[in-house]
């Protein structure tokens, strides 16, 4: 299980919490990958805590659809599964569409520069192929809606499910890295902004999230 040979040491009122976050951010950054075996002894081991906290996480992980625990066999990190992403995806066009819809009468001039000038930072990483400057400021324009529609479930839910995104997005780089076409999709729903359209500036970046399963996924399976 490739886990770093350092130990880490920490507070056992807050192990579980730790082992749980630690362990998530290795199955989102591609460090556990899909199938791979949990060991709980060596996770504990590592963090030098008992067993209690280790299997109280994977249970937690498990919940989150992150992990397996198969009665008699162990725990492994689950595998991707397709249709579970597609449903990810509709789910994020829901929440960012939403927050267009509610942080509409918010926009002014400002938030419109801002959006402009997020995007042609964004268009630049492009051009450099700096990818991760390029997610740094797809996550930025997208932010900006989620900040102004004022509502806490957007931005906890959206939390949750780019878990699941950004898992992929590690597993299979090239294939979600924001590109061009993010680029132009972003600037029609500024133009649908600045018309005063709120439901072309919905639809604009309800397709913006669409367009990886409707396109990209369905290529990249080909």
């Amino acid at each position: 299980m490739p886990i770093p040979p350092k130990k880490k040491s920490i507070d056992r009122k807050s192990a579980r919490t730790i082992v749980y976050d630690t362990l998530r951010d290795w199955i989102v950054d591609g460090t556990l990958r899909p199938g791979e075996k949990l060991v709980d002894t060596k996770i504990s081991d590592y963090f030098s805590v008992s067993r209690t906290p280790v299997r109280e996480a994977f249970q937690m992980l498990s919940d989150q659809n992150l992990v397996e625990i198969i009665p008699s066999k162990g725990t492994r990190v689950t595998l991707i599964d397709t249709e579970d992403l597609r449903n990810v995806y509709k789910s994020l066009s829901c929440i960012h569409s939403g927050a267009v819809k509610f942080s509409f009468d918010k926009i002014d001039n400002d938030v419109i520069k801002q959006l402009k000038s997020v995007n042609k930072e964004m268009s630049q990483a492009n051009d450099k192929r700096n990818f991760e400057k390029l997610r740094e400021k797809d996550n930025e324009f997208h932010n900006v809606f989620l900040k102004l529609s004022a509502n806490p479930y957007f931005i906890t839910y959206n939390d949750q499910l780019l878990v699941y995104a950004r898992r992929v997005e590690n597993l299979n780089f090239n294939l979600l890295v924001p590109s061009s076409k993010s680029v132009e999709e972003h600037y029609r729903i500024i133009e649908a902004i600045e018309n005063n359209d709120r439901l072309a500036a919905m639809q604009a970046m309800e397709e913006n999230w669409l367009r990886f399963i409707e396109k990209d996924l369905e290529d990249y399976n080909r």
